[in-house]
């Protein structure tokens, strides 16, 4: 499936000469006066993590069966007056794909005239362009064709659609229109799927009430139509099917086995947010769950109902994702710890048997010297906003999971021991030193508003000297971390994030694997550690022995810098670190024996037209200013890294800047001595 450079439709026009006031809805060849476009559908944010399986987060265009469908696009034109309606110019021009691919349209039109370029696209049968879901003879009112029945469960009733007004000059014109879902999705997973005895439903009943359903809407203005009333008392059921002994999903929550997709629906929505109740149904006898409090929802984002809907009464937890990216999977509410203390051995070791009592060791760490901490018990942190374990001085020695999981870590800043505008040092842990973390592995670790120093397990492991910092025989998967919202002056960025450690100064790396992980900040980003500043001290090796990374999503979004940095900041992003820096202290190493990486894929910039790389330079009375910006998102993917020299990319202005990494293992290293598997490999150093 073909990767796009942006979540958008691209629409490029370009204009040779004057035509008459006839339009002619007829494909020309270049140079004939023409305005052509170039259209391309979005791949559900495809980019955004490596699928191998459906996903229910995302739409259609990765979950369609392509022996069954085509994607069909329809492009119409409109001519605006000032002084007059808008009139339908060019009727809808339609082309279809039987797989997901971009089209080009050309069109003969007047210039010096303003028009409204309509596009939708949708889902039809194989082999035909005729309405499938929708009724698109008319885009100012695409109307639902299915039964509200027929709407549950079924991604191709995905769609797109988009509109833009802009003035055809003389000169030409080139323009991006961004293609837009105009629905909001609603999906609601069990998580207590397939536990012990339980007789598990194949259909339910939905019941929306106590809110509007739109049918329909009209694609040039965007605005919704053919409203249903839906009363506290209504008694309007749909009715959906699930296959119980097969899983149609496989990544994101349902890659758990104890999570499973119930209801998919595509509900028709505004741009604004709104609210929905509904009540959940299923047979086999298991209880009714209603939804009475307001469920968002909004066009062209995700909402998703997570909780144990088919045992006893537990907390449901909701999140609204835009974009339909179900990237970050931290679900927060309004519970809460109760801190228990935990039993302690004879020995003085502390035993974890519950998420109270590892809340416990986070809020009493301070009390602690030296202590063995140990997990008797799988941890299930859902729901609950984490507050990280502050070791920054031997409060913990040994941290051992003996082979449990942790699930559901998910921090957002707001009570983390270390704030630095609620977002600096988040994980597991926020400051780690003179430690050892072994035998733990992490499921689901959602990181959201990340400003620095962010790891699935560390934010911050080690510190000046040398220190005795071991990480062993630790996994993490389904690990998404995301930065801050910038300002649009962009006065700030994020930095230093990693699957493991986000800023790792000593430490070793046995046996640690990281997989399914997706991290976006401004520079330095790693698979396993974002920034490995190797400081203080010379004649430091620090070692990762048999690690690995696969499935991965490295992404730099934009940097910042003040005076005296250059452009090596879109070069550190790797594999398995982002950076490696021995600051000044050339006799430091590091060593990589046995180390692998596979599926990942690198992203430079931004996920859409209006996102900028940026580099910014010197102090200024605002802050800093902006001398390069580039739009767009660059790729780069498995193997792809540079042994020598980079990729380059231009910006408006005329200026080449290399970026991506420069090795396998790593974005760049300067002033250390780097090893592979023994042998001395400097493919990847800066001096």
């Amino acid at each position: 499936m073909k990767k796009s450079i942006f979540l958008a439709s691209v629409l490029s026009l370009a204009l040779a000469s004057c035509q008459s006031d006839d339009i002619e809805p007829a494909v020309v060849s270049q140079g004939d006066g023409n305005v052509t476009f170039h259209l391309s559908a979005p791949e559900a944010m495809e980019y955004s993590r490596a699928i191998t399986a459906p996903n229910s987060a995302l739409g259609g265009i990765s979950n369609v069966d392509w022996t069954k469908y085509d994607l069909r696009y329809k492009l119409a034109v409109y001519q605006v007056y000032d002084d007059a309606p808008t009139r339908l110019v060019i009727p809808a021009q339609t082309v279809t794909v039987d797989t997901y691919s971009d089209v080009d349209f050309s069109l003969r039109l007047t210039p010096n005239r303003k028009y409204t370029f309509v596009v939708w696209a949708d889902f039809v049968t194989q082999g035909s362009q005729a309405d499938l879901h929708y009724d698109t003879s008319n885009l100012e009112n695409i109307t639902c064709l299915d039964a509200n029945d027929k709407m549950l469960n079924d991604e191709s009733r995905d769609a797109y659609f988009a509109s833009e007004t802009v003035t055809v000059g003389p000169e030409g014109l080139s323009q991006s229109i961004t293609l837009r879902r105009p629905f909001a999705k609603l999906r609601v997973i069990s998580t207590d799927w397939a536990i012990g005895a339980l007789d598990l439903p194949d259909q339910f009943d939905v019941t929306y009430y106590g809110c509007k359903r739109f049918e329909g809407i009209n694609a040039r203005t965007g605005e919704t139509i053919t409203t249903t009333d839906l009363a506290a008392d209504c008694a309007t059921t749909y009715h959906a099917t699930i296959v119980k002994d097969t899983k149609e999903y496989s990544l994101g929550y349902d890659s758990s086995g104890r999570n499973r997709t119930l209801i998919v629906d595509y509900l028709v929505a505004q741009p604004a947010q709104s609210t929905i109740h509904f009540k959940l149904a299923p047979n086999e006898g298991l209880p009714v769950r209603d939804f009475t409090t307001d469920i968002p929802i909004r066009r062209n984002w995700l909402t998703t109902i997570l909780g144990d809907l088919l045992t006893t009464g537990a907390d449901i937890h909701i999140l609204c994702d835009e974009g339909f990216t179900d990237e970050y999977n931290g679900f927060h509410s309004s519970g809460s710890f109760n801190p228990v203390k935990p039993y302690i051995d004879a020995t003085g070791v502390y035993h974890i048997k519950t998420a109270d009592e590892l809340a416990w060791i986070s809020e009493n760490v301070a009390t602690l010297s030296a202590a063995t901490v140990v997990l008797d018990n799988d941890i299930d942190l859902k729901g609950i906003d984490w507050k990280p374990i502050n070791t920054d001085t031997d409060r913990i020695a040994l941290f051992d999971g003996q082979g449990h999981t942790i699930f559901n870590l998910a921090v957002t800043g707001a009570s983390n021991a270390y704030p630095f505008n609620g977002t600096k040092y988040l994980g597991l842990f926020s400051k780690a030193r003179h430690i050892t973390i072994q035998n733990l592995n992490l499921e689901n670790v959602s990181i959201n508003s990340q400003h620095g120093y962010a790891g699935a397990l560390v934010g911050m492991l080690g510190g000046g000297g040398v220190e005795g910092n071991l990480i062993k025989n630790c996994n993490a998967k389904h690990v998404f971390i995301r930065p801050v919202v910038y300002d649009e002056d962009r006065s700030a960025g994020s930095y230093d994030a990693g699957g493991l450690v986000g800023i790792l100064h000593n430490g070793d790396f046995y046996n640690c694997h990281v997989s399914d992980v997706n991290i976006q900040s401004s520079w330095r980003v790693g698979g396993i550690v974002g920034y490995h500043h190797i400081y203080c001290t010379p004649n430091m090796d620090v070692k990762f022995e048999n690690c690995s990374v696969t499935d991965a999503t490295l992404w730099i979004t934009w940097r910042w810098y003040q005076e005296g940095y250059d452009y090596y900041q879109l070069l550190q992003i790797g594999s398995l670190s982002g950076c490696i820096d021995g600051d000044t202290h050339a006799t430091n190493s590091i060593t990589f024996n046995g180390c692998s990486r596979s599926n990942i894929t690198y992203v430079i910039g931004g996920h859409s037209a209006s996102s900028n790389v940026g580099w910014e330079h010197s102090n200024t009375e605002d802050g800093f200013f902006d001398i390069h910006s580039i739009q767009g998102a660059y790729f780069l993917h498995n193997g792809d890294e540079a042994a020598s020299g980079t990729h380059t990319l231009t910006t408006p202005d005329g200026v080449t800047i290399p970026y991506g990494p420069l090795h396998q293992f790593f974005g760049q290293a300067c002033d250390c001595t780097v090893y592979i598997n023994g042998a001395e490999d400097q493919s990847g150093y800066i001096d």
